[in-house]
């Protein structure tokens, strides 16, 4: 487990910074390798961490279980923002 550290001058953490209480839920998308450790402490199940490797699985199996089964060839995708990344990066 991580231990706390505090962010900024203050000296709160991070998930105290940000007003965040059980019940809440923050989610950071491709987080840097910094973050687990700024938000230790947090509630629990406030903060849930995804990696882009996350999404790329998550499109892989919607192709998979959804598009393939039931939609023939071409296939075309549009996505934004950093649904536009997934999609560049995948196989």
């Amino acid at each position: 487990m991580a231990t706390a550290a505090p962010a900024g001058y203050s000296g709160k953490q991070l998930w105290q910074k940000l007003g965040l209480k059980e019940g809440q839920r923050l989610f950071v998308a491709d987080a840097p390798p910094a973050l687990p450790q700024l938000l230790a402490g947090a509630p629990k199940g406030v903060v849930r961490l995804a990696r882009f490797a996350e999404y790329d699985i998550d499109l892989q199996t919607f192709v998979q279980e959804i598009v393939l089964p039931d939609c023939p060839p071409p296939f075309f995708a549009l996505g934004h923002s950093m649904g536009a990344a997934v999609l560049l990066r995948a196989e």
